[in-house]
């Protein structure tokens, strides 16, 4: 009975078992394979626990031994993760910023070319600034939590007087980056001269003729870098405090690129379409269009 069964045996049982062998062979590798996906790609086994997706990187031979099955698990590991990385970053931020230019100063009232000249402010230029500051005021939903101002005294005396009215006597901090546009040989250059000292690299526009790259000057993409810069610092100063409101008091030409690299603008169309004056005010918000953006506009006077 045994000699006639032991055959039947071999040739049944051992195609099964070797069946067994391989499926449980193709599981094991199939749940192994994501770490040894990260360790081909150069990637560390804690980017797929932080939801960074591999599968859409893999080889055409890793998405042939894929089965469905595979692909749902991982998809959703990548989801819960994410679902947790949200739940960790908190609040999204509110942070409001508000942008202002200073007031007349002597140079505007010459019309020089200022940049990093550090000339004081006109009694226009005084003016503006109270001007703005009472409007900031009477307006009660503008309330700022923290000011702050270039380190040229233009913008610094500004901040002073906007601070005063709102009793925050004090309470200006100077920030380097919120300084001018380094105007290299152009600065302390009279206005009129731009054209003939610059052309062809001008642009003009209805009110005003930009120089683009004199030697020794920032450039406006220069400016959108450092705005971008400035920008992102006050985002991770502000992490912590979402619905912070704070003021800048800044220049002309930063201010605008500020505004642009905010809203993600090009900058020649914004120097193009966008006036910024002497004292006044606008806006940067996830909850403002950049067409919004003017809180209010003061009379010009400069030369």
């Amino acid at each position: 009975m045994q000699t006639r069964t032991a055959p039947f045996f071999s040739l049944t049982a051992t195609p099964i078992l070797l069946l067994l062998c391989a499926s449980l062979f193709i599981a094991a590798d199939s749940f192994a394979l994501p770490r040894s996906r990260a360790q081909r790609t150069g990637a560390s086994p804690s980017s797929v626990a932080n939801g960074t997706s591999l599968w859409g990187t893999a080889s055409s031979d890793d998405d042939t031994a894929q089965s469905f099955k595979h692909r749902t698990i991982a998809n959703s590991v990548i989801s819960s993760s994410s679902v947790i990385n949200r739940s960790k970053m908190g609040k999204p931020s509110n942070l409001k910023i508000y942008v202002a230019r200073h007031g007349q100063d002597l140079d505007n009232q010459n019309g020089i070319l200022n940049g990093h000249r550090d000339q004081p402010l006109t009694e226009i230029g005084r003016q503006q600034a109270q001007t703005a500051a009472s409007k900031i005021k009477d307006n009660t939903s503008l309330r700022f939590d923290h000011i702050f101002a270039s380190p040229l005294q233009r913008a610094k005396s500004t901040a002073d007087v906007i601070a005063a009215a709102l009793g925050m006597d004090g309470a200006v901090q100077v920030l380097p980056d919120l300084i001018e546009r380094d105007l290299g040989v152009m600065s302390g250059v009279p206005i009129k001269e731009i054209r003939e000292r610059c052309s062809p690299d001008v642009l003009e526009t209805e009110t005003i003729c930009y120089f683009l790259n004199p030697a020794g000057a920032e450039t406006f993409p220069d400016l959108v870098q450092r705005a971008k810069r400035l920008l992102q610092g006050l985002r991770e100063k502000f992490r912590n405090d979402h619905d912070a409101t704070i003021l800048l008091v800044t220049h002309g030409d930063f201010g605008k690129m500020l505004y642009a690299a905010y809203y993600d603008l090009d900058w020649k169309d914004v120097i193009q379409q966008f006036h910024f004056g002497n004292s006044e005010v606008v806006l940067l918000s996830k909850d403002s269009a950049p067409e919004d953006a003017h809180v209010f506009k003061i009379q010009q006077h400069n030369s």
